[in-house]
């Protein structure tokens, strides 16, 4: 198993930009492939630093990206299109440098929090790239947060201009599951959350009106868990045995 810092310029970004990865020894075909995003406050290293993930990859013919995208919530804003590196970009740097076989079967996604809304985004705008997204506490309505906590109004203005704008796009997950689309167009999705997590209803509401729509989705919730990495280390131990 290997690990590795990637610096690269990105077109995207505009600017050069760093993500981590761990790599199997021996590299097939067949070797699946994980986007692990990070969420509010954290990075490219959250996950090794907070979880046992090189233990859980042991043996396993799974490669792991884990990108750096700050405070952007995964939305493409000014000139950085944060979003289009971490849904386009990644898997041509996967497919052009590492020689990756970056089809869909082979390709998916996850992420915790704020990162658990970037990979539903991505999955839902793009099921014919994954097949499948695992979503740890994810802010499933950031509309809702966003008229709760006035703190987030500059933040969230400049990301997404006003909250009419955004409640109408498809930065709201709940219109990108309206989207028409069946069979193979709907991929796997899995929604990890603990009852004592301020985002289990928020969750709850997604995945309902999700399965609605014809979506192969579980929802899963656990008595005692709340926002930590205590519970997400754990999770992803699960999500990599899946894979």
């Amino acid at each position: 198993m290997k690990n590795l810092t990637f610096n690269f310029f990105s077109k995207s970004l505009n600017m050069s930009t760093t993500f981590k990865m761990i790599l199997p020894d021996l590299i097939s075909d067949s070797t699946k492939i994980l986007i692990l995003l990070h969420g509010m406050g954290d990075d490219e290293n959250s996950w090794e630093r907070n979880t046992l993930l090189d233990k859980y990859l042991e043996n396993k013919s799974l490669v792991v990206v884990m990108p750096r995208v700050d405070l952007s919530y995964y939305q493409n804003f000014a000139k950085s299109a944060y979003f289009d590196f971490v849904a386009f970009e990644i898997l041509e740097q996967m497919k052009d440098v590492f020689h990756l076989n970056t089809a869909r079967k082979n390709t998916f996604v996850a992420g915790v929090s704020m990162g658990g809304y970037g990979a539903l985004k991505i999955v839902l705008t793009f099921p014919d790239k994954f097949s499948a997204c695992f979503a740890l506490s994810p802010n499933t309505d950031l509309l809702e947060s966003w008229q709760e906590d006035s703190s987030r109004e500059a933040w969230f203005s400049a990301l997404f201009k006003d909250k009419k704008t955004f409640k109408n796009s498809d930065n709201n997950l709940f219109n990108l599951i309206k989207k028409p689309g069946t069979g193979l167009d709907k991929p796997f999705i899995d929604i990890e959350c603990g009852r004592k997590d301020h985002f289990v209803h928020r969750c709850r509401s997604f995945y309902e009106q999700a399965r609605k729509a014809g979506f192969n989705i579980v929802f899963n919730t656990y008595p005692n868990e709340k926002h930590e990495w205590s519970f997400w280390d754990r999770s992803i131990a699960g999500i990599i045995d899946f894979i």
